[in-house]
């Protein structure tokens, strides 16, 4: 599966345009760069300024941590590797880290990467966004859903549930059998991805 950052990010119709945010940036070393930001155009670098009219640099992903955005509110990403789930070699880590965006944060956090997916047969390539989770000091995360609703919807129900259930499991059960155990599909409904989180935080980490 080829992931294209297609940039993402993440978001709104603002996001469609080669724009610099307000924002700060936190390099894998500790250092702290503040000024402004374009994430957009790239899977690699983003684009960096101390002012509105320095000059541009470009810093590498895998040398970022964290960095946030203000975009009438604080946005925030992470760089991570991803762990997708391959059918009988369970979850298998990218060689190269991308900037994925932070929603939910917890003893795991809920994040997120837009992506094209090309299916198989007649279907066209389209772009999804593919949500994973990341526990507290990791650097991977690993896959659980990918959706394919508008970029602006923050709404984390998810469809064929008992698919995503199973898939719960298989980066869960081993771990924290008691989140799994506990897992009660009404709610899960109700409340989509997020409820995952609250399982996590109730049963499993202490």
């Amino acid at each position: 599966m080829k992931k294209t950052l297609l940039i993402l990010l993440l978001l709104s119709p603002l996001f469609a345009m080669a724009k610099f945010y307000e924002g700060q940036v936190t390099l894998a070393d500790g250092s702290v760069k503040a000024g402004f930001i374009n994430i957009i155009g790239s899977d690699t670098k983003i684009k960096f300024k101390s002012g509105e009219d320095a000059d541009t640099e470009k810093i590498k992903i895998e040398d970022i941590k964290e960095l946030y955005i203000i975009n009438g509110s604080k946005i925030e990403f992470v760089s991570l590797y991803l762990a997708d789930l391959h059918p009988t070699k369970g979850y298998i880590a990218s060689k190269k880290k991308y900037l994925v965006r932070i929603h939910r944060k917890g003893k795991i956090n809920l994040v997120s990467y837009y992506m094209d997916v090309a299916p198989i047969g007649p279907t066209p390539r389209y772009t999804a966004r593919h949500f994973y989770f990341q526990k507290q000091g990791a650097d991977t995360a690993r896959f659980i859903y990918t959706s394919q609703k508008n970029l602006e919807n923050e709404d984390y129900h998810v469809r064929a549930q008992k698919t995503i259930e199973k898939v719960a499991a298989k980066q869960f059960e081993e771990e924290c059998p008691d989140m799994i155990a506990n897992l009660n599909s009404d709610a899960f409904k109700e409340k989509g991805l997020p409820y995952l989180i609250e399982l996590y935080e109730q049963y499993c980490g202490k």
